[in-house]
């Protein structure tokens, strides 16, 4: 609206020519862009001229009436604009990431549009002694089938080639050097032939000049790129899945919906879930005319989800062995009693569900199906049986009821009495405290401990943390009352007690609390305490740091140990010592981590804020409390989940994996620390939302129709925003940072759009093809989700190799020094630099490929076929009709041979020495 006030030509491009730029930004440059866009504009006397026209009727009318023409306008303003920033940047280094995705820019633009956005890009290139970098691991389409010819490997090849090589003739003459190689590939009579060596190499030099390809598999001698399959429990047919597919059979054949078997393969109560397909669109229909029909008839308990049993918090049955088998490998092995993956390197032994070996070796499951009903009903399914377990957890009565939710109601808030702060202790937990941090640091225990191989047992960190927590407060507690009933006030007091006994501790405590606005906004206020409850407990905390706690009574008699529990899982000081470290790290300070810098206790309270959603979520509320009434000590339950689960360990391992996840390497900490801060919140605090699947039953002889809302954390599905009515509650990118996180969602399931271009790696090594891929190269681009630089592999693996480099340093960060250590073992080998460790190291831990197929069914033999392509495909790159290629080798050629064959003759792309 602004640029459209300006009426007359002469004065908009004076306002332009003018202009100083916005922000931050180099103002030298900005006044450059000024000037280059005011010359883009007198090249375009029609966009002005549209231009004044808009304005006037903006000014006359109020509203510009023809949207379209507006929209047009700002669009070509946008283009102009978008010139002018070519002509103003003067690059010498053009790099395109991820290129794939717009590839038609290295097309030549259409000489009868000035406005084809390839003119920009070719501008762009072509500007003097400017370089192009193209970054892509898929950069065209590896091996294409007959069927796939809209997305044609040969074509894509023989474009981006044209491109790089910019010249020609010599774009001629290398077409026509693989055509000379796959003429040589079908005459050839043995492994070893010469003449097929040698076309080989003339299209492996040629391509060389102008591109370079890493092969994680060359560095491992089995070529195995870690991965290996394993069979998931449960697959067995029974005959309720046979009844089952028999009802939804009838229900396809009334509705002439097609073939039913892939779909109940895939997916159970196929009628709640099948909300975009055609046969939920007839039936819809049919309940709308209200009127009986005889596909009424065929519907039985199985077609939809069963409210009764749902309402009950009853078992549902899995429905189809797929799941079934999922169920079991996944929630009925425990992994519901567990908030985050345990660590890669746990400091202690756990306690609880944390103690257990099976569960210590949890990765989280990343699913790939081909049907869009799949995600929601594995997400469904999967988190209603979680959340089922752990409110039976607390009750074996316990109901799915609105009223029964809401008696879970959040228990760590702010309260006031008579406009005070009623209770401190949810402040307590949040509360980073400097000498808590410092002093009583559970890796440093550990390594006093002495914890080469294994770690110690929690008892004792916790015995040498009760002692430490002793001496700090022993000047206080010496002067408190013998006599009486225990002050319980002592245990919210204590860590501010403890950080007020230090002078330089003290004043940086009330430093910080009075001036930081991370603590005066730290997060997202519940309903059940606003904002003015927050600033009571904060003014609380002032007075006490300022002028300590008068009137405490007699000393409980666990408070050492009560505030060891606080210091250990608290978490405000396992998120201020987690983020400590890797500030130091960044800078380089390897062996010191300061406690008491402002900036990491900002990150700290903010993580903490997250972590109290999490612990005030319903079902986390019903796990912690268990079957105990426990409200007016649920603070030292959450504290002691984060220490009986090892908490630090699982933080300083997420934390230490963030600064390359979110892009940020360079020194400036401050950013650092506030990215991390809400990049974990983020992470730790999303929530449990709802999915509306149908439910659909029949009535005299009707069909009905109705929506049940289901509860969803434990699994979820990548790839749309899920919103209750205006407000968006839960988005693709977050669900996508929580996955990436240790804590839940623990499976996530996809359609095709999470295939390419998405990174799933750190905290999951297992990949599920619930429906395989018609081409191999999927199966691997799906496989690489969770194949990645420092992934939960990798970091398992490198763990169990080099604990001792963790507990036998001083290094701030134990990650840093497992990593270093790792890379000493690797040695001097160049051909595996940067690729050993960090993306190939083999250990017990390894990319787990899991293919859900039923006994006798077409996909066994079709998986054979997949992984014979996936070991050869590379042998046919840059070829045309690659399968018929394939096929004509296969056939004369043993499987073997035909791998000995791809090891001979793949285009070898790797970095060449200069």
């Amino acid at each position: 609206r602004a640029l459209m006030a300006w009426k007359r030509e002469d004065r908009f491009i004076d306002e332009v020519r003018t202009t100083q730029g916005v922000g931050d930004g180099d103002k030298a440059l900005d006044r450059g862009l000024a000037d280059a866009f005011a010359r883009e504009l007198h090249r375009r006397p029609d966009l002005l001229a549209r231009l004044r026209i808009t304005a006037d009727r903006l000014e006359v009318e109020g509203v510009a009436d023809d949207w379209n023409a507006r929209m047009d306008l700002i669009r070509d303003l946008r283009i102009t604009l978008a010139r002018s920033c070519v002509e103003a940047l003067e690059p010498d280094l053009v790099i395109l990431d991820e290129f794939q995705r717009f590839k038609e820019l290295l097309d030549e633009p259409d000489s009868n549009d000035p406005d084809d956005i390839r003119w920009l890009a070719h501008h762009l290139f072509e500007q003097k002694d400017v370089r192009t970098l193209l970054l892509s691991a898929t950069p065209y389409k590896m091996y294409t089938l007959k069927d796939e010819q809209d997305d044609n490997h040969y074509d894509d090849f023989l474009r981006t080639t044209r491109f790089l090589m910019n010249d020609a003739a010599t774009t001629r003459a290398f077409t026509e050097d693989v055509r000379s190689f796959r003429r040589a590939l079908i005459d050839v009579s043995s492994v070893d032939d010469p003449h097929l060596l040698k076309r080989k190499r003339t299209v492996e030099q040629a391509l060389q000049r102008v591109m370079v390809r890493t092969e994680r598999l060359a560095v491992d001698p089995k070529r195995s790129g870690m991965l290996v399959d394993r069979l998931m429990p449960g697959l067995a047919l029974t005959s309720g899945d046979v009844r089952a597919y028999a009802a939804a059979d009838a229900i396809f054949r009334e509705l002439r919906a097609g073939e039913a078997t892939d779909f109940w393969k895939s997916a159970p109560y196929l009628l709640s879930f099948m909300g975009t397909y055609k046969i939920k669109h007839e039936l819809k229909q049919i309940r709308d005319r209200g009127e009986p029909h005889p596909v009424a008839g065929l519907i039985g308990d199985g077609a939809s989800l069963p409210a009764d049993v749902v309402t009950a918090y009853g078992a549902l049955d899995a429905g189809t062995p797929r799941l079934r088998g999922l169920l079991a490998d996944t929630v009925e092995r425990g992994t519901w009693q567990l908030l985050w993956v345990p660590p890669s390197l746990p400091y202690y032994t756990g306690r609880g569900a944390y103690a257990d070996p099976e569960l210590a070796r949890t990765t989280k499951r990343l699913i790939f199906s081909s049907w869009n009903l799949v995600p929601d009903a594995i997400s469904v399914v999967l988190s209603y049986e979680a959340e089922r377990r752990m409110a039976k957890s607390r009750s074996a009565d316990a109901v799915n009821t609105p009223a029964e939710r809401e008696r879970l109601r959040p228990l760590l808030v702010f309260r006031r009495t008579d406009d005070r702060a009623a209770s401190m202790s949810t402040f307590s937990l949040l509360y980073p405290s400097i000498r808590l941090a410092e002093s009583v640091d559970p890796l440093a225990i550990a390594r006093t401990l002495g914890a080469p191989g294994r770690p110690v047992d929690y008892e004792q960190v916790l015995e040498v943390a009760a002692a430490t927590v002793a001496r700090l407060l022993d000047p206080m507690t010496r002067r408190a009352r013998a006599d009486g009933a225990e002050d319980r006030r002592w245990y919210w007091a204590a860590p501010l007690l403890i950080d007020r006994a230090g002078k330089a501790t003290k004043d940086a405590s009330l430093a910080w609390l009075s001036a930081s606005g991370a603590v005066k906004n730290p997060g997202d206020a519940d309903e059940a305490d606003d904002a003015g409850n927050w600033a009571l407990h904060l003014q609380a905390a002032q007075d006490v740091l300022a002028h300590g706690l008068a009137g405490l009574g007699r000393v409980p008699d666990d408070l050492a140990r009560a505030t060891a529990i606080l210091a250990l899982g608290a978490p405000g000081n396992v998120a201020l010592r987690s983020v400590s470290r890797v500030r130091a790290r960044v800078l380089g300070e390897r062996r010191v981590a300061d406690f008491g810098v402002p900036q990491a206790r900002d990150a700290a309270i903010r993580i903490a804020w997250g972590f109290r959603t999490l612990y005030n979520l319903p079902e986390v509320v019903a796990l912690l409390r268990g079957s105990a009434d426990v409200d007016d000590w649920y603070w030292r339950r959450v504290a002691e989940e984060g220490a009986h689960g090892n908490l630090q360990a699982v933080m300083d391992e997420y934390v230490h994996v963030l600064p390359e996840w979110i892009g940020l390497l360079d020194k400036d900490v401050g950013q650092l620390c506030a990215r991390v801060a809400d990049t974990v919140s983020d992470a730790v605090s999303v929530r449990t939302v709802e999915y509306i699947p149908d439910r659909v039953w029949a009535e005299d002889g009707r069909v009905h129709i109705e929506d049940q809302r289901m509860r969803v954390r434990y699994a979820l599905r990548l790839g749309r925003d899920v919103a209750d009515g205006p407000k968006v509650m839960q988005r693709s990118k977050s669900v996508r940072g929580a996955f990436n996180s240790p804590f839940w969602p623990f499976v996530l399931t996809s359609t095709s759009v999470g295939q390419e271009g998405l990174d799933f790696h750190q905290y999951c090594h297992a990949i599920v093809h619930w429906n395989l891929p018609a081409n191999p190269v999927d199966l691997e681009q799906r496989e690489g989700r969770v194949h990645r630089f420092k992934g939960h592999a990798i970091r398992k693996n490198v763990a169990q190799k080099h604990a001792a480099a963790a507990f036998g340093t001083k290094v701030a960060d134990p990650w840093t020094a497992m990593f270093d250590a790792a890379v000493a073992a690797v040695g001097p080998d160049k051909a595996a630099k940067d690729i050993r460790p960090f993306w190939v190291y083999p250990g017990d831990a390894a990319i787990e490929r899991y293919t859900p197929n039923l006994p006798l069914s077409q996909e066994i033999p079709r998986l054979r076929q997949l992984k014979k392509s996936l070991a050869v495909y590379r042998l046919v790159m840059g070829q045309v009709r690659q399968d018929d290629l394939l096929a004509a080798l296969g056939d004369r050629f043993t499987e073997e041979q035909l791998k000995d064959l791809a090891q001979k003759l793949r285009v070898d792309l790797s970095p060449k020495g200069r």
